[in-house]
């Protein structure tokens, strides 16, 4: 500590008066009036958030009957990890997660359609019976309270709750142009691309390939229902001019790909049954693996991969 510089968190919570752990309470922070205006205010600032964003904020009880797990499937897996006592001849648990009480909230009353989808959010207090051993400071504790949210939604509202909460970076600095994951050829364009639109960066992405996006089918069934934009002219882009980047990429099929797909969906799909679902499936593994490792690898891959691995981003690979 003292050669680095740095302190642990334990000492600045102590000389700045924020907070303090004691033998008492094994796991726990004990908040002083200092440390807790910090904490309220991260709470109002995510709390606000949630409401903007259409959350509506509940609060369960911190102790509950032990088969509220059981049922909701997680005693199973977890119940070794959670604090349980007998109380009037039944068992009772401190919660370590929210979700069984979210649902049991959803499900108190008769629930329409046109309510969802319900965004539900909660500042639960949980505890973990976590090893004295790993116990550290705030980083590895038995009680904290997480900010949590539950959305019940419909099927076809999934990749629209999903969607927005999520922010994409597409690392293009080495892409891969050819039949398949096993059979690209690697290609150094060096570029970085982000959005909060997933549709949107895809189409961005199709485009700087080489692909009308709209031709896509995924790409235009999610622009048609909304999920985003796959329209390059309704795509606002910021930074770089990429109206002419056209990298000239083609896609193809590899002889594994071809007779997958014959197999799958062509005059030979009524052998799908017999081939992908009994042990004979096993010799599509090994057909994919003899044509892959053993000819294309050995003759054109590592021609391809050598000459890439001559280059910068190849030289940094080769370092991990």
């Amino acid at each position: 500590m003292k050669t680095s510089g740095l302190k642990d968190h334990q000492h600045i919570g102590k000389e700045l008066d924020l907070f303090s752990f004691h033998d008492i309470a094994p796991g726990a922070v004990f908040w002083h009036a200092k440390g807790f205006v910090i904490f309220k205010t991260l709470v109002e600032y995510l709390r606000s958030s949630l409401l903007k964003n259409g959350y509506k904020e509940i609060s369960t009880p911190v102790l509950v009957k032990s088969s509220l797990f059981k049922k909701s499937g997680h005693w199973d897996f977890y119940n070794e990890n959670m604090f349980n006592f007998m109380h009037e001849k039944e068992m009772y648990s401190l919660k370590p997660m929210n979700c069984p009480e979210a649902a049991l909230v959803f499900s108190s009353t008769k629930r329409s359609y046109k309510e969802l989808p319900l965004r539900m959010a909660e500042f639960g207090i949980l505890h973990r019976n976590e090893l004295s051993g790993v116990l550290g400071g705030a980083f590895r504790v038995r009680q904290f309270v997480i900010d949590d949210a539950h959305h019940f939604i419909t099927p076809d509202q999934i990749q629209k709750e999903i969607h927005k909460g999520i922010f994409a970076v597409v690392d293009g600095t080495v892409c891969g142009n050819g039949n398949g994951p096993r059979t690209m050829e690697p290609v150094i364009k060096n570029y970085i691309l982000a959005s909060n639109d997933q549709v949107a960066i895809d189409a961005i992405s199709a485009k700087m390939m080489g692909f009308d996006p709209m031709k896509i089918e995924f790409i235009k069934m999610a622009h048609d229902r909304g999920l985003g934009i796959g329209d390059l002219g309704q795509i606002e882009i910021i930074g770089e001019d990429i109206t002419n980047v056209n990298f000239g990429f083609k896609t193809g099929r590899s002889p594994v790909i071809y007779f997958d797909q014959v197999f799958r969906q062509g005059v030979f799909s009524f052998l799908e049954p017999l081939l992908f679902h009994t042990g004979l499936f096993a010799l599509c593994i090994f057909g994919s693996e003899f044509y892959h490792d053993r000819l294309w690898y050995p003759t054109l891959g590592k021609i391809k991969i050598n000459k890439f691995k001559k280059t910068e981003w190849g030289r940094l690979f080769n370092k991990y």
